[in-house]
């Protein structure tokens, strides 16, 4: 018999791609939790492997168990067919390669509950992929937040690392269909921050749990999130301008959550130039490279950031910054062609 606050439905919506070698485990840890009034909905994403197969045979063992197939149209897109499908009330993510706590779903809709919360955020830990040993455990806040507060302590939920995924978070699905709320499809990074950013417009009580109830592996083989990001700076630059909204709805901006912007701003442009040096990125030269680097230089957002955030800044970082602005690409190759190992003709 059911416990009496299990009448409403969890939707966990979880998009596969071969996932073969984790997707039973996975499963498993979702199907066996402690809050058994849930859903089960594999978004199956065009795997080569028996991921379909798997999920298939789990739908003919658990009536809990749906099984949606769309044709390698990403996470984001699965996703936003996952919340479609959804019956729950409320609505959970994991990932294919991840483990929810056998409690997680349970502690969630209970705090959800009793908090009259809109969202609800759990910590997290992140896991090493091949030894399965534990990197970092990330800490909840252990908080509510009401109405605007969210935005007041929005950089302490940025610098806690607890608003840049989906999966450590339980969600009302009628305040997701209301508002019209998916995920960005044409983004393959930053599409959960951003999520989580326009769910957090809506949701008026905001509870954060400190136990970590969820595991995250970094990252397998043939995960659907391990895959080169194409147009990685206009994505991020999305994100961050969408952050930046965010946190600028408290006048003036709290000089944490501006810092944070600013620093994270800086790293997105060294890593954007680091996407330059990928094979699939197809700049067979320097002087492909540099014509990309020129286009970066145009962004005087990353310069005023820079600027501002001079003296936190590491040495790399500085001679990048200054070498763009005078347009010393050379000075910048080093610092990724030995990185990336990549011989490229002159």
């Amino acid at each position: 018999m059911k416990n009496s606050m299990e009448k409403e439905c969890v939707s966990v919506i979880v998009p596969v791609y071969n996932a073969e070698d984790f997707l039973v485990d996975t499963s498993k840890a979702i199907l066996s939790q402690t809050y058994e009034n849930l859903e089960l909905i594999f978004v199956e994403n065009g795997s080569t492997d028996k991921t379909l197969e798997i999920c298939e045979n789990l739908a003919k063992t658990d009536h809990r168990v749906k099984v949606l197939h769309i044709d390698r149209k990403g996470v984001s897109a699965a996703r936003n067919a996952g919340i479609e499908a959804a019956q729950g009330k409320y609505i959970a993510f994991s990932d294919s390669d991840d483990f929810m706590k056998t409690n997680m779903i349970h502690t969630m809709v209970t705090a959800m509950e009793e908090r009259k919360a809109d969202l609800v955020i759990c910590g997290f830990r992140h896991m090493d992929s091949v030894s399965g040993n534990e990197i970092e455990t990330i800490y909840g806040l252990q908080h509510e937040f009401f109405d605007n507060e969210k935005y007041l302590h929005l950089d302490m939920m940025l610098r806690a690392q607890i608003l840049h995924a989906v999966w450590n978070k339980l969600f009302q699905r009628e305040k997701i269909i209301k508002n019209k709320i998916r995920f960005q499809e044409n983004m393959q990074i930053g599409e959960d921050l951003t999520f989580n950013l326009d769910y957090l417009d809506t949701a008026n009580i905001v509870f954060c749990i400190s136990k970590p109830l969820y595991d995250h592996y970094l990252k397998r083989s043939g995960s659907i999130t391990n895959t080169f990001r194409p147009n990685y700076y206009e994505q991020q630059k999305f994100m961050l301008d969408r952050m930046f909204e965010s946190l600028s709805k408290v006048d003036p901006i709290q000089e944490d959550g501006k810092e944070y912007y600013e620093l994270a701003y800086v790293d997105m442009m060294s890593a954007a130039i680091s996407y330059l040096f990928y094979p699939q990125a197809g700049l067979k030269n320097r002087k492909a490279v540099y014509n990309e680097m020129k286009e970066l230089r145009k962004d005087r957002e990353y310069f005023r950031c820079a600027k501002s955030q001079w003296d936190r800044l590491s040495l790399k970082e500085k001679i990048i910054a200054q070498s763009l602005k005078n347009k010393c690409y050379g000075l910048i190759y080093p610092f990724y062609c030995w990185k990336h190992r990549e011989k490229r003709a002159e």
